[in-house]
């Protein structure tokens, strides 16, 4: 199982920045922009697209998203910032529904977010072709973004330029587990000995402050549970300040019917909270927070009980939860055949029947993706235009702090899988469309 964050989590017992499901950024300068990058107020100007491509209901894209999506395509939910391209007639067959792909547009330029929803591996080519004909012939200019290394690829051997400053975090359930109860010479993979040492003080510390954490069922949270962690959730995003980066806000109780709540309590005050919602068979933290006052170790706390939980629903072989979502996607793709899709039912059944096998074997988390260290040109990149490049890249984490959550998900000793970024060779990826995307990704 992998868990995979996308909100917001605490980064440290000193920082209550979040994690998103994008990059997070809680600045040190005034502007938070860095030395050498300014970023102006200027709103990012967004225009109306010409459709020429189907409508999605909110339900199904849900649905898609939990048996099909990625970590990065939980963020296309929040319609009010993102946009799906979905298009009439299919451009492949070898999906069993059509394809679906998330973005955000403004000043000329269309980001997809994440790569996009299939069924089947083999549509990912013709897909991403036909998206990349359909963004050129609103003269828009394209870049993906968050992509896995197969669309890379792809991209790549389209003669396009691809660079990694992006990291997906996955975490292993079971290795955390033994990495609190182990001794000293319990092996650590990405982490540090140093960084397990200050988990496990941290989950002494909220031991020693009674902090508890349980999981509330859907049907369990009622009116005032909901009041009160609204309450909590509005006072540390208060408690924020400086300019914020982030891919998604925090509702958290968009998609509720997918979503799994835990929530951490001192003397029955709610003093935190943990989102997560699945993803084929692993599962995405969307957010994770410790309120104001709330005692040390609460986030390491949330975390951890939550993982525990999910290993041993998993070992006892109980998915109520999955099992309703396989429900859902067997609805939402009968409601895609209702809609003309083309559709191989065999294919279909084959699909269902691979999800749920899977869910009874290894399950991971992820904390969604971060900001790598420095820029890595991968393919078709190199020269002056790359040192530009990483100039920048390196001006705004640095001047941003988009790297610190990478230090508070090294106690988890999380496994780093390298994103991509890809842009035509030709039209580049200037000071325009970087400064257009962190615009785009302002809070």
């Amino acid at each position: 199982m992998s868990v995979t964050s996308t909100g917001s989590e605490s980064e440290s017992a000193q920082s209550k920045s979040p994690t998103s499901s994008g990059l997070v950024a809680n600045p040190q300068n005034g502007d938070g922009t860095g030395s050498n990058f300014q970023l102006s107020d200027s709103a990012p100007q967004i225009h109306d697209i010409p459709s020429g491509i189907s409508t999605i209901d909110p339900s199904e894209l849900a649905d898609l998203i939990a048996n099909y999506g990625n970590s990065t395509s939980t963020a296309w939910l929040e319609k009010e910032r993102y946009r799906t391209w979905r298009p009439s007639p299919s451009p492949t067959s070898k999906s069993s529904f059509p394809p679906v792909q998330g973005y955000l547009e403004a000043n000329g330029w269309v980001f997809a977010w994440g790569s996009p929803i299939i069924s089947d591996r083999s549509a990912l080519k013709p897909t991403a072709e036909a998206f990349i004909r359909w963004v050129s012939s609103q003269d828009l200019r394209p870049v993906f973004c968050c992509v896995d290394v197969e669309l890379e690829e792809i991209l790549a051997g389209m003669g396009w330029s691809t660079v990694s400053c992006i990291n997906e975090d996955v975490i292993d359930p079971e290795h955390v587990i033994e990495l609190t109860m182990g001794g000293e010479d319990v092996e650590v993979n990405n982490g540090t000995t140093g960084m397990v040492k200050d988990l496990k003080k941290n989950l002494r510390r909220a031991e020693r402050a009674n902090v508890q954490v349980e999981e509330v069922k859907r049907e369990d949270m009622g009116d005032e549970v909901k009041k009160e962690l609204a309450e909590g959730i509005e006072a540390w995003k208060k408690s924020r300040s400086g300019l914020q980066l982030a891919a998604t806000s925090f509702d958290p109780w968009l998609d509720f019917e997918h979503r799994r709540y835990w929530v951490a309590r001192v003397d029955t005050k709610a003093v935190g909270i943990i989102i997560l919602t699945p993803v084929q068979d692993s599962y995405v933290i969307k957010n994770a927070v410790s309120f104001p006052k709330a005692p040390k170790g609460t986030s390491e706390a949330l975390i951890f009980t939550a993982l525990k939980d999910l290993r041993d629903e998993r070992a006892s072989g109980n998915t109520d939860d999955v099992d309703q979502t396989d429900r859902q996607a067997d609805q939402g793709q009968s409601q895609s055949q209702n809609n003309g899709a083309a559709e191989d039912s065999d294919k279909a059944q084959q699909e269902a029947s691979h999800r749920r096998d899977s869910r009874t074997g290894h399950m991971s988390v992820t904390f969604s993706i971060s900001a790598a260290g420095d820029l890595k040109p991968t393919k078709n990149v190199s020269g002056w235009k790359f040192t530009w490049l990483n100039k920048t890249y390196s001006n705004v984490s640095q001047g941003t702090g988009l790297l610190n959550r990478s230090d508070f998900r090294s106690k988890f000793d999380s496994e780093r899988e390298p994103m991509f970024v890809c842009y035509p060779t030709e039209d580049g990826f200037g000071l325009d469309g970087i400064e257009t995307l962190l615009k785009l990704l302002r809070r």
